[in-house]
């Protein structure tokens, strides 16, 4: 799209969905209760810019540039909040509670380690193949619609830990571990089901 007024107040409209989406997000993270409806208005403006952004171009491109913006955005949110709390101040903080408890002894049961164990390989692993078998099925979903084939490699390929890192996210938000396995289980078979329906 030439470099108009209108192409411009959409490029806009697009970097400011995916900040404010940003922001929300962040928000709803940042309370101590979990923000639900925080979460998913944080998504809505999210894929609201990615919307957008297909606007200014073709569908698969567009939303290839709309990924690449909102990830910039991110990591400025996040370069912003590490300068709030430097990493060096924690760590004072931390040695300084280490001291505190010197010569204190805490033994965490062996329950506890295994739930521990089984969180990190559920949002971690788990999460991951979930949101392969997600970013899978769109990959066929895109070439049942007939898009151009390298675009749909390269757009499954950015969406890929886009979809992990949200999944992950929503799995952190879960207090239960049952639940988490639960939803996991779900995604991924529920994904397994329709590649299955679609090939």
């Amino acid at each position: 799209m030439p470099v108009t007024v209108q192409s411009t107040a959409i490029y806009l409209l697009a970097i400011l969905a995916a900040v404010c989406g940003t922001w929300v997000l962040q928000a709803a993270w940042r309370f101590p209760a979990r923000q639900w409806h925080l979460v998913l208005l944080g998504w809505i403006l999210v894929f609201t810019s990615l919307y957008v952004w297909t606007l200014t171009t073709t569908t698969d491109k567009g939303i290839a540039l709309g990924i690449a913006a909102w990830v910039m955005i991110a990591v400025l949110f996040l370069l912003r909040s590490a300068m709030k709390s430097p990493v060096r101040a924690q760590r004072k903080q931390r040695k300084i509670k280490a001291k505190s408890k010197e010569g204190v002894a805490i033994s965490m049961p062996k329950s506890q380690i295994a739930v521990n164990a089984l969180t990190v390989l559920t949002i971690g692993p788990l999460a991951g193949l979930a949101a392969m078998l997600m970013s899978t099925l769109l990959l066929c979903l895109m070439q049942l619609v007939q898009l151009e084939y390298t675009a749909t490699i390269a757009l499954t390929m950015i969406i890929f830990p886009v979809f992990w890192a949200g999944l992950a996210v929503m799995l952190g938000y879960q207090q239960r571990l049952s639940t988490r396995l639960v939803t996991v289980a779900v995604i991924g078979l529920g994904s397994s089901l329709c590649l299955w329906l679609v090939s």
